[in-house]
């Protein structure tokens, strides 16, 4: 059996050295925060995706953890907006939490019109999803 050492103070005195060593993170006066970026963004903003896309989205999404035969799920049309907002705000180099949170707003203070576009590419992902996905 592995000894387990209780004293784990050296390593926090490790990590409070280095953590004082370096100087702290000054972000740029060129730097923006996930607010300034967001701000005036809607929903509207946030170019459709084609079918390429789309398939795209769907040969690199993940399979079941339960059942690994089984074929993934098609996208929602939420998942398609956060998807399409993601790569539209991919240059500001945001998390992904960040991305998922603004995708959340900007989806609650959407049109019906814009909701309605991504509800029709969600009929066409179902489409293509049975094309790779026969019999499923």
């Amino acid at each position: 059996m592995p000894k387990v050492n209780s004293n784990n103070s050296t390593r926090v005195k490790r990590r409070q050295s280095i953590c004082t060593s370096t100087p702290s993170f000054r972000p740029s006066p060129d730097d923006q925060t996930t607010a300034e970026i967001l701000s005036g963004l809607t929903a509207e903003h946030v170019p459709l995706p084609d079918t390429h896309f789309i398939k795209r989205v769907l040969e690199n999404s993940r399979r079941a953890k339960s059942k690994k035969n089984d074929p993934p799920r098609p996208p929602n049309a939420f998942f398609l907006f956060r998807n399409a907002l993601h790569i539209h705000l991919s240059t500001h180099n945001l998390k992904v939490p960040q991305v998922s949170m603004a995708a959340g707003k900007l989806w609650d203070n959407a049109t019906e019109k814009t909701k309605s576009q991504y509800t029709r590419l969600q009929e066409i992902a179902k489409v293509l999803h049975l094309e790779m996905h026969p019999g499923s």
